[in-house]
């Protein structure tokens, strides 16, 4: 089991395919990616201030 000095966590939106490859090469092995993908939707709701 290793242990990583450097670790990142990134959230990606659904449609994203190339963020998490990008990541771990960018990465090289000294440092752990740890990703989740956000589902999108169509609908946007706009929030009206107060």
């Amino acid at each position: 089991m290793s242990t990583w000095d450097h670790k990142i966590g990134i959230i990606v939106p659904s449609w994203n395919t190339v963020m998490e490859y990008e990541m771990q090469r960018m990465a090289g092995g000294v440092m752990s990616v740890h990703t989740e993908r956000v589902r999108h939707t169509r609908t946007l709701k706009r929030i009206s201030p107060g």
